[in-house]
């Protein structure tokens, strides 16, 4: 392997990592202050952060509604069959 390549694999590994913990901390720190740990994020970090931040969010609402009973349009406005 080059040098070239080595560099680029242990760069890939390293953001991998890196990305991965910044992931696994806004997926953890819901109900957290975390303005000190976003503060040392590059932008694209803080990016990945947020989307994390709000995936958790997203499935919390989604979850909520697990036991709402939602009708579909067509079952509504059925009209009854003449034959």
């Amino acid at each position: 392997m080059t040098d070239s390549a080595a560099l680029v694999s242990t760069l890939v590994k390293t953001l991998s990592v890196r990305y991965r913990s910044i992931l696994d901390t806004s997926q953890n720190s819901t109900s957290e202050d975390v303005s000190g740990f976003t503060s040392n994020l590059t932008h694209s970090e803080q990016e990945i952060f947020r989307a994390g931040f709000r995936g958790v969010d997203d499935f919390k609402r989604w979850k909520a509604r697990d036991f709402e009973i939602l009708e579909s349009y067509s079952i509504n406005n059925k009209r009854k069959r003449i034959f």
